[in-house]
């Protein structure tokens, strides 16, 4: 049976199911009844997330969630590290006989792998499964090149609570009528379960994507349960425990993966030149002009180094003479590092908002971003603001170009001005008419 995407037009053949509907590749997406190839529906929707608090369960009590939830997060635990050894197992260990001409071998095929996890994790969801195994495959392939070629890094250990995932089609999101709270019902522990959702005011971006996916269940991806270190005096729901004290209060948080349209521009033309700098997060500058504009964020660079000095006193503390306090110290690092982590994360999402708001001002339609230069922030992961920024410039449908993408470009049209004019920027030289 031959299959053609809504969007583009590509043609696959694939032998129908078992009920005479199409079969689609991996990939491929069926949105509003309609096939959507990955270069079909990534040009019109753009992946996002809604992470919001879990209010409270509304089949059962917090004690039998919790003790049910945390059965879930620990078989998602094995089931990752498991998959994880596994891969490593199979992987090519680099010797002298696959050296070759440098270059890394493929990653070997990995059938077989599910109907061992299945045999192995029975209380599992199947769709748990198939998810878990989906994000360990991607995490593994990312860190691959440095841990099994260059011999620099080693396999990720996951440390518990792994987060409970499902795929679309196992859980539905629906509204309650009559209070207007959002519930999610999904299986947990071979049984049906719902839980209500925290989508007040102070969550109105997610409440708005929730809205949406209530009357597009196509556009719905995945879901997920994780838990978040909060304050006890809080006066919020959620568990205690998982620390070595027994006095963590951790929150459920909810999150929710679906699919959004992109926003439509009209009249955008031009390009935006964007690098990392020595003295400031961000330089950007049109291509058209000589003024740049300037991220600085110096409060980042001073909770780095506040953190430095603050995690190596207590590491200090945490020595063979001090074991009575040792505990205590380790659970104040563990807390200290999940702030910094959470700071860095809103760090993140604010530059690329920032850059967004920039280039969406300057009328562009195509960014060319450089992060070669690392010396504001120092060990700050540029890889995951890089990320970040993409995924944003994407959503606004705003093209991303490497810079030596654009060079060839510019060399094989022979733009000998936009060349030198890139060149000049991406160089670091400073224009005489100042910043915006």
């Amino acid at each position: 049976m031959i299959t053609r995407c809504h969007v583009t037009g590509q043609e696959i053949e694939k032998d129908p199911l078992k009920d005479g509907t199409p079969r689609l590749p991996r990939g491929w997406r069926w949105i509003d009844g309609k096939p959507h190839s990955p270069k079909g529906w990534t040009s019109l929707y753009s992946i996002v997330a809604a992470e919001v608090p879990v209010a409270k369960p509304l089949d059962m009590d917090w004690k039998t969630f919790q003790e049910q939830l945390n059965a879930a997060w620990r078989q998602t635990t094995w089931l990752s590290n498991w998959l994880t050894n596994t891969l490593s197992e199979m992987d090519v260990k680099r010797t002298s006989a696959t050296d070759g001409n440098g270059k890394m071998p493929p990653m070997p095929t990995d059938k077989g792998l599910y109907k061992k996890a299945t045999k192995l994790f029975p209380d599992l969801p199947t769709n748990s499964i198939v998810a878990v195994m989906g994000s360990v495959r991607g995490n593994y392939l990312k860190r691959r090149f440095g841990t099994h070629w260059l011999l620099v890094d080693r396999p990720q250990n996951h440390r518990f609570p792994q987060p409970f995932r499902t795929k679309a089609g196992s859980w539905k999101l629906e509204r309650d009528e009559r209070g207007g709270v959002f519930c999610v019902h999904f299986r947990l522990d071979g049984k049906r379960i719902a839980v209500a959702l925290r989508a007040d005011k102070e969550f109105a971006r997610q409440r708005d994507r929730l809205k949406l996916w209530l009357t597009r269940e196509d556009l719905l991806t995945e879901l997920s349960f994780y838990e978040k270190r909060a304050s006890k005096s809080s006066n919020r729901p959620g568990f205690n425990g998982h620390d070595k004290n027994g006095s963590c209060h951790t929150r459920v948080m909810c999150k929710i993966v679906g699919l959004v349209p992109k926003r439509q521009r009209v009249e955008a033309h031009g390009t935006l030149f964007v690098r990392t700098g020595k003295d400031c997060v961000l330089i950007a500058r049109r291509s058209t002009s000589t003024r740049e504009w300037r991220y600085n964020r110096d409060d980042v660079r001073r909770a780095m180094a506040k953190h430095g000095r603050q995690t190596h006193r207590l590491k200090e503390d945490m020595k063979a003479e001090v074991r009575g306090r040792r505990n205590y110290v380790a659970n104040k690092l563990d807390a200290v590092c999940a702030k910094h982590h959470d700071y860095l994360d809103t760090f993140r999402k604010q530059t690329a908002a920032a850059l967004a708001g920039f280039a969406l001002r300057s009328r562009v339609d195509e960014v060319v971003y450089d992060d070669s230069d690392h010396g504001y922030l120092g060990r700050f992961d540029y890889s995951g603001l890089s990320g970040g920024i993409k995924n944003k410039l994407n959503h606004e449908s705003i093209q991303v170009c490497s810079p030596d993408a654009y060079r060839a470009r510019l060399t094989q049209q022979k733009m000998v001005d936009e060349l030198v004019a890139f060149e000049a920027f991406a160089s670091g030289i400073q224009k005489e008419e100042g910043t915006q």
